[in-house]
């Protein structure tokens, strides 16, 4: 596996550039800062950023649905979102895209403790859920539950934030929960520590293996600034695949940033994140890679499952052209 990730790193980290004037950026991240965002902040620290000439600045989220609303009012340039909720997003008029994909399998899931006795999608019917409304899983769930026979109006939502979440689950308040599979370590543990023991249903092995979270930008900034894009999803990138070789050097500069955090559980979260961020695609063609096939079928899983009155162009919600690997 070591030699596929710093294969898929080099052929992503080709392309080098010269320093251009030292430019400010806002990035809205999905969600608060966990696991899954170490190589960001490796990106700032490690000098990745600047050496593209960007002075960015990294703002928590409060969901994929949130951020991709950020971005195509133009709050800020960049963003970090789901694209099934952008695909939704963008069937409503949002003038948004995918420049770099980071998951390229999906991680979403719905834990649950095993004592609920889910075993397959439709034994959630009637079920409690709760997180916050701009939630990835959230968004993408009516797809997950429509392809395997659950109506997803025998479901309840409940809007709360992501520190009620967990504690839902554990007082039998919510019955589950939805999540990124590469958190479940630290629910994980959680559930143990209070005797329980807990599962989950990821959507990839359910019908619904689709692209999930990526850096995002507006159709504008696309058009007039790709400059600022090229510079940006390449720092990205090289700090992807540094990150995937120096785990424990990126993982002790993450620990800044969530000080409270337990570094072996943060350890395991983004081993799963490693793992996420390479399919096939990645493996021939490099960090970011969004294979045109594939992002077909995910814009025509969410189409048909969520389900959406329009399908919009495959080709609307995504671009390579900012990959370093596709200048060469």
């Amino acid at each position: 596996m070591t030699a596929v990730i710093v294969s898929a790193w080099l052929i992503a980290a080709g392309w080098i550039g010269s320093p251009a004037a030292q430019e400010k950026v806002t990035w809205y991240l999905d969600w608060v800062f966990y696991s899954e965002h170490v190589p960001f902040f490796a990106t700032k620290d490690f000098g990745y950023f600047k050496k593209e000439g960007l002075d960015v600045k990294i703002e928590r989220g409060f969901g994929s649905g949130d951020t991709i609303k950020r971005i195509a009012a133009k709050a800020a340039p960049l963003g970090f979102a789901d694209v099934g909720s952008l695909i939704i997003a963008r069937s409503r008029g949002a003038k948004v895209k995918e420049v770099a994909m980071y998951y390229a399998k999906a991680p979403m899931a719905i834990w649950h403790l095993k004592s609920k006795g889910y075993k397959h999608p439709k034994d959630l019917a009637g079920a409690r859920l709760g997180g916050p409304e701009g939630d990835a899983a959230w968004k993408v769930f009516p797809a997950f539950a429509n392809a395997n026979g659950l109506d997803p109006k025998t479901v309840s939502w409940t809007t709360l934030g992501y520190g009620a979440m967990l504690p839902g689950v554990l007082t039998g308040k919510l019955d589950a929960i939805p999540i990124f599979a590469d958190e479940q370590p630290n629910f994980q543990a959680a559930a143990r520590k209070a005797g329980k023991d807990s599962g989950m249903l990821r959507f990839s092995e359910w019908g619904v293996d689709i692209y999930a979270n990526g850096i995002i930008a507006h159709d504008d900034t696309i058009r007039n600034n790709p400059g600022l894009l090229k510079r940006f999803v390449r720092a990205s990138i090289d700090a992807w695949g540094h990150c995937m070789v120096y785990m424990d050097k990126c993982l002790k500069n993450f620990l800044k940033y969530s000080p409270t955090s337990n570094p072996k559980v943060v350890g395991l979260q983004y081993h799963q994140t490693r793992k996420l961020n390479i399919d096939q695609g990645v493996i021939e063609h490099g960090l970011g890679y969004m294979d045109p096939g594939k992002m077909d079928r995910t814009v025509d899983i969410i189409t048909k499952y969520t389900p959406l009155k329009v399908r919009v162009k495959t080709d609307d919600v995504y671009t390579n052209a900012f990959l370093p690997q596709m200048a060469k």
